[in-house]
């Protein structure tokens, strides 16, 4: 019993938390949707938006992937502080911008505004 292994346990507890907290992510329900109406860039479809920053931008692992040239790859982002609380839209300094159609009114880059329910939102061209 001469040859022992030290055990740090403060590791492994850090490891364990980490673990939970992405799988917790991954199973929590979502809190909205965000509806994209067909058109000539594909069909309808809805994206579940979640607690905290959901991403739009064309790249596959963002929250809401829209793989069309005109979208940035990371465009706008829609945050969700709680699931009573009116979601947070801000432009990310994308290319081709960001607005709410109803009044009109173009977001500047990392200025918030805040949604309504059924608000229509225009990414770029879509």
């Amino acid at each position: 019993m001469e040859d022992t292994q030290a055990i740090d346990w403060d590791v492994e507890e850090e490891e364990e938390t980490e673990q939970s907290s992405e799988s917790l992510r991954c199973n929590v329900e979502p809190v909205g949707r965000l509806h994209i109406f067909s058109g000539a860039h594909g069909p309808e479809k809805d994206f579940p938006l979640h607690l905290g920053k959901n991403v739009v931008g064309r790249m596959p692992d963002c929250s809401v992937a829209l793989p069309f040239p005109s979208i940035s790859k990371q465009h706008a982002e829609i945050e969700i502080l709680a699931w009573d609380k009116a979601p947070i839209l801000r432009d990310c300094g994308s290319l081709n911008g960001t607005q709410i159609l109803r009044p009109p009114k173009v977001l500047s880059p990392g200025v918030s505004h805040r949604l309504r329910d059924q608000e229509l939102i225009l990414f770029a061209d879509l």
